[in-house]
């Protein structure tokens, strides 16, 4: 009878239990991102343009079907003449806003380039640039069920056909917006510089096209 030395026992049990734990893991791992970005633009708010279509699309929908509404990232939700009263107070209204920041997230996994706008954070930006920044409306655009249908079943109205419409997911991606807007973070990175901020966007354009036709 041969016996193995406790130590080899114990060497070839740590292989089988790895062994076990790769196996275990290896669909996960597979299912892993191979690139992603978070990315947020600041795009102007102008009244023919489709930020402006989007926060009027969302303000008529809370109006139609008493969604609550939130005013800022940070603030609790509300109904919709309470955030007009609380706009007015300040001199503003749900249509105030001159700028919008739009987050959207970039994920390349098994192969195939997956694109969404996460949020909107429409703000009224005062003329004089010591006067900071003041939230008007901000809608969650992957939690909220009314604005995240919306994207879909909604848009602006094609100008050669009028009972064709381009739904807003197309009309505000970043592929639509970028050259109006400004890039002002990447990740946790906040980007102050304009001309930094110009060199990331031409990346990540270049980027994406590379991911799409790969």
């Amino acid at each position: 009878m041969h016996f193995r030395p406790p130590l080899v026992v114990a060497f070839v049990r740590c292989l089988l239990l790895g062994s076990m734990v790769v196996l275990l893991l290896a669909p996960e791992a597979r299912g892993q991102a191979a690139w992603q970005r978070t990315v947020t633009l600041i795009v102007p708010v102008e009244r023919d343009g489709a930020p402006a279509a989007l926060a009027d699309s969302v303000v008529a929908l809370a109006e139609a079907q008493a969604v609550s509404l939130r005013r800022s990232p940070s603030a609790a939700p509300s109904s919709l003449p309470a955030l007009r009263d609380a706009l007015a107070a300040e001199g503003l209204s749900v249509r105030s806003a001159t700028h919008v920041f739009l987050t959207y997230r970039f994920v390349l996994r098994a192969g195939t380039l997956h694109r969404r706008p996460l949020h909107a954070h429409f703000i009224y930006r005062p003329p004089q640039s010591q006067r900071r920044d003041r939230s008007v409306l901000y809608v969650n655009l992957t939690e909220d069920p009314v604005p995240n249908a919306l994207l879909v079943e909604r848009g602006l109205r094609s100008a050669r056909n009028e009972a064709m419409y381009h739904p807003f997911r197309e009309q505000i991606s970043f592929s639509a917006l970028h050259h109006t807007g400004t890039v002002v973070k990447v990740g946790t990175r906040v980007i102050r510089d304009s001309a930094e901020a110009t060199a990331v966007e031409q990346r990540i354009l270049a980027t994406l096209r590379s991911l799409a036709y790969r």
